[in-house]
């Protein structure tokens, strides 16, 4: 087989894996078939080869073609197995390895296509959260903190979806700080006032952390409202919100393959934030301000939710990615009433107890089994 028919055959299959992950498909056997075929042409052996061979890059070279060919379909592995839940098709044996340790040889910086060279130089972050993913289920639990270095972009999608990363996890990570003082520490305070002023003083963070994430959800959802087709969930979001106004002239579609999972992910981080707000409203309450600010969080989770609920219908998702979104969304049950206090200290601290370990921590764990849909 000749090189031009190599290059339509493999470029073909992963148009046709990347139209498949757009649309939401659960489709791994796709993957694994285009990873057997690329392995039968010795795709990475022949890229070792070249980098071995030679200290400068030849863009057009076919070898660093098909290796570029090979990573942008790991990447579209990445992004399946974080939406799905499921263990990537390819492994990451030391070849892979060295193709993500070189990829200056195929990835030239150009400034016309700022997401597709961002969402490359982003592959390290999505096998991490894979890693943490794979290690979640191995161990049943997290046994230590989940590090999430945080990144910046020239590209605005990129870099929304690289804080929404790191301020979900800085959340996490303190939600198990406070899971280990009230499995291990809580014991130790007999007084009933002095546990429950404890758990307020942790609180007193957790608010903080919570009203951080809640912001860059509704940046987010703004963003992604005014980048739509026709932009009536643009106009929408630049009158809820104080970002600058952007003209509601017709703009091109947004494609980006994060899209789908960033929309699933923002219904879940609401949905996660909703639950911490409410564990902490129906708590006894000695403080107006700590009620104020639990209330702004709440009505901008609300302004984010129709934000994106409107986004469902401008943005061009594919349709299984879209019914997969909105089922989830029915299931969430998303009620932005207040709920209602409760008086004790001593059923306060019981009802927030429960709810955090009962729900809010399955909520989180259970992501990595369902994915980020």
């Amino acid at each position: 087989m000749n090189d031009n028919s190599l290059v339509f055959w493999f470029s073909t299959l992963l148009i046709a894996n990347y139209s498949i992950l757009l649309n939401g498909d659960v489709y791994s056997m796709g993957i694994s078939w285009t990873c057997s075929i690329l392995n039968d042409f010795k795709v990475l052996e022949k890229f070792i080869e070249f980098v071995e061979k030679s200290q400068s890059s030849d863009y057009d070279n076919i070898t660093l073609y098909f290796a570029k060919l090979y990573y942008s379909l790991d990447l579209i592995d990445d992004i399946y197995c974080l939406g799905m839940g499921t263990q990537k098709s390819i492994n990451q044996n030391t070849l892979i390895q060295f193709l993500h340790a070189n990829i200056r040889f195929f990835v030239k910086e150009d400034e016309s296509i700022k997401s597709g060279m961002a969402l490359f130089k982003n592959a390290p972050l999505l096998m991490h959260m894979i890693n943490v993913r794979d290690q979640y289920i191995y161990e049943g639990k997290y046994s230590k903190p989940i590090p999430i270095q945080q990144q910046t972009s020239d590209d605005q999608f990129a870099a929304h979806f690289m804080t929404l990363v790191s301020e979900k996890y800085d959340l996490i990570n303190y939600l198990l700080e406070i899971n280990h003082f009230i499995v291990h520490d809580s014991n130790k305070h007999h007084d009933s006032d002095e546990l429950y002023e404890t758990l307020m003083d942790y609180n007193l963070k957790l608010i903080r952390l919570v009203k951080k994430l809640s912001s860059s959800i509704m940046n987010f959802a703004n963003f992604i409202g005014t980048s739509t087709t026709g932009s009536a969930a643009g106009v929408a979001a630049t009158t809820a919100t104080t970002s600058s106004p952007t003209s509601p002239s017709l703009k091109p579609a947004l494609v980006n393959p994060l899209l789908n999972i960033s929309i699933g992910q923002l219904f879940k981080l609401i949905k996660l934030i909703k639950l911490i707000i409410d564990s902490l409203t129906t708590s006894k309450q000695s403080s107006t301000d700590l009620e104020n600010r639990l209330t702004k969080i709440n009505n901008d989770l609300s302004i984010s939710f129709n934000l994106l609920n409107l986004n469902l219908v401008n943005l061009q998702l594919g349709t299984k990615s879209s019914l997969i979104i909105k089922k989830k969304v029915g299931d969430y049950k998303f009620n932005f009433n207040k709920p209602t206090n409760i008086t004790t200290t001593e059923q306060s601290l019981n009802s927030y107890i429960q709810e955090f370990t009962n729900t809010i921590l399955p909520f989180i764990q259970q992501e990595n089994r369902h994915g980020w849909y």
